[in-house]
C-alpha cells in the first residue's frame, strides 16, 4: 500500500492559461450563455454535481422546483453537447469546473 495522500484532484492544468482554456473549451457555451442572458447555468451545473447529480437535493439548493432544474440541465447539454448524465461527460464537466476555479483564483 501506498503512502500518497488525495489531498489535491489530479489531471489539473499546470498554468493559469491552461486552466483558462480547459474550462472554456467544455463550459464557454455556457459562460457565453450566462454572460448574454443574465442567467447562471454554470453555477447550475456546479450545484447539479456537487449535489450528486440528486435532482431533489440540487433544486432545493437552487431555490427552484425540479421542473426547472430539469430545464436548465436540457439547456446545459443542448448548448455544450454534453449530458450531465453521462459518466464522460461528467468527468469533463467537472474537470473544467475545477479548471475555471483555478484560472478565476478561488
Amino acid at each position: 500500500m501506498s503512502d500518497y495522500s488525495v489531498s489535491a484532484p489530479l489531471f489539473l492544468p499546470r498554468t493559469l492559461l491552461d486552466a483558462e482554456f480547459a474550462s472554456r473549451s467544455v463550459l464557454g457555451p455556457l459562460i457565453d450563455h450566462d454572460r448574454d442572458n443574465g442567467t447562471d447555468l454554470v453555477g447550475t451545473l456546479e450545484t447539479f454535481l456537487d449535489c450528486d447529480r440528486s435532482w431533489a437535493a440540487a433544486a432545493q439548493r437552487l431555490h427552484v422546483h425540479k421542473q426547472t432544474l430539469g430545464y436548465r440541465l436540457r439547456r446545459i447539454e443542448s448548448l455544450t453537447g454534453r449530458s450531465p448524465q453521462r459518466s464522460a461527460d461528467i468527468a469533463m464537466f467537472w474537470m473544467a469546473l475545477l479548471a475555471r476555479r483555478i484560472s478565476q483564483g478561488d
